[in-house]
């Protein structure tokens, strides 16, 4: 039963809230700090917000973010601008379709 239970809790915190998610990524980029990381997410939850956060505290771990627009139309341009407000443009894209994304600078 112990492992089931473990599965279970394991499984559930896949659904954490943000706040749980900052920490787990805050963690994982702490735990291999010479390590360069790309961050794929969408706008679904708070990605763009957290991955913002994350690429202006750990500028030299966060190599490129990838956004997926989950409902076209359906993210304001404003909320964007304020999630990646004082990083480079060429750190972070939004894309709709896998297709479209470039290859960015940051990226090997």
């Amino acid at each position: 039963l112990k492992l089931v239970r473990d599965k279970m809790m394991a499984f559930w915190k896949l659904f954490a809230s943000a706040r749980s998610k900052l920490a787990a990524m805050e963690a994982i980029l702490a735990a291999f700090p010479r390590r360069r990381f790309l961050l794929v997410g969408d706008t679904a939850a708070k990605d763009p917000e957290l991955y913002g956060r994350l690429a202006r505290r750990l500028p030299n771990q966060v190599a490129a973010i990838l956004i997926r627009e989950v409902e076209p139309g359906g993210c304001p341009p404003t909320r964007l601008a304020d999630a990646f407000a004082g990083l480079p443009p060429d750190l972070w894209q939004v894309f709709r379709d896998p297709c479209e994304v470039r290859l960015l600078p940051g990226v090997r």
